[in-house]
């Protein structure tokens, strides 16, 4: 299955990130408008950027392959969390 222009959960040894595959390549997994997946007294959130200490609503980040644990397919309701926090729009169960 490809993965690429779909919502994935980056995995890496300091956190998740959620975001679209735009690239990937043997040294990196790029995706667009990354998000870090936190966790909140309601549950999960997203932290509007990848770094509590960088710019907010990055377009695309690019994360070097060796620091990946795995590149997944975001579960559904990651998706529909993902696209509100990044567009606002609300998708319909």
């Amino acid at each position: 299955m490809d993965i690429l222009n779909r919502v994935v959960t980056i995995l890496s040894n300091v956190g998740e990130f959620v975001g679209k595959l735009e690239e990937m390549d043997d040294e990196s997994y790029t995706i667009i408008k990354p998000r870090a997946l936190i966790q909140t007294q309601e549950g999960f959130g997203f932290a509007p950027s990848v770094a509590m200490s960088a710019q907010q609503d990055v377009e695309r980040v690019t994360f070097n392959r060796s620091l990946i644990l795995c590149c997944v397919l975001s579960d559904e309701r990651i998706v529909k969390a993902w696209q509100k926090a990044t567009t606002g729009l609300v998708i319909p169960a």
